[in-house]
C-alpha cells in the first residue's frame, strides 16, 4: 500500500513538473488581427492551457525585435510614450483552446500599429518568442449626407455646422462612425438635443 501511494505521488509530481515546464501553444489561426476601423483594432488570441496572454501596442512600425520577458514587463507597466495600449488577459479553464478577442479602441486613424503578444502558462513559463503583428488603421471616411459641411475625412470635427435635408439617407455607407455625437441646436432657445450614433 505504501509503495503504491509513493508511486502515485511520484507520477503526479512528474506530470505536474512536465506541465509546469510546458510553454503554451496558440490556438490555430491566432493570434491574428480580426477587424480594423479608423479608431480600433481587434486581436484574436487563444492558448491550449490556463495562463495569461500579454499584449503591448505601439503607434509606429516597431522594427526591432523584443523578448518575451520584455513584452510581459511592458504589459504590466502599462502605456508609456509610443506604447499606447497594453493588455494582461487571463485564460481560465473554461477558455482553453477557445478563440478570444481583445478590442483596442481610441486609436488614431491612418496610423501603423505594432502588436507584441506572448503567453505564459499558469506556472509562469513564457513562450520563448513573442508574436509580432502589424496593422494600419484606415483614414476616416468622408461624411456624405446629401449635404456637405466641411469634413474631408477627419475623425474629429468639432463644431461642424450644416443644413440638412429631411429625407431618407442616400448612398451607404455615410461615413458617420459609431460613437459620433450629434447635437442639434434649433437656434430658437429650445433645449439642445443630443444623440450618439450606435452603428457605422
Amino acid at each position: 500500500m505504501k509503495s503504491r501511494r509513493l508511486l502515485l505521488t511520484a507520477i503526479t509530481a512528474i506530470l505536474l513538473s512536465v506541465y509546469s515546464l510546458a510553454q503554451p501553444a496558440w490556438v490555430p489561426g491566432t493570434p491574428a488581427v480580426n477587424g480594423i476601423t479608423p479608431y480600433s483594432i481587434n486581436i484574436d488570441y487563444g492558448i491550449n492551457m490556463t495562463g495569461t496572454v500579454y499584449i503591448t501596442v505601439y503607434n509606429f512600425n516597431f522594427t526591432v525585435g523584443m523578448t518575451s520577458s520584455l513584452v510581459r514587463s511592458y504589459a504590466l507597466l502599462g502605456p508609456a510614450g509610443g506604447r499606447v495600449a497594453v493588455a494582461v488577459l487571463p485564460v481560465n479553464a473554461g477558455n482553453i483552446n477557445v478563440v478570444l478577442s481583445r478590442l483596442f479602441n481610441s486609436l488614431a486613424s491612418n496610423t501603423t500599429y505594432t502588436f507584441f503578444i506572448v503567453a505564459e502558462n499558469s506556472a509562469g513559463v513564457l513562450q520563448s518568442v513573442p508574436i509580432k503583428l502589424n496593422a494600419i488603421t484606415p483614414p476616416c471616411p468622408k461624411i456624405n449626407l446629401f449635404t456637405f459641411f466641411g469634413n474631408l475625412g477627419e475623425c474629429v470635427n468639432l463644431g461642424a455646422q450644416g443644413t440638412y435635408q429631411v429625407a431618407p439617407l442616400g448612398i451607404l455607407p455615410t461615413g458617420i462612425l459609431k460613437g459620433t455625437r450629434w447635437s442639434v441646436d434649433w437656434g430658437d432657445g429650445s433645449p439642445v438635443w443630443s444623440y450618439i450614433s450606435s452603428a457605422d
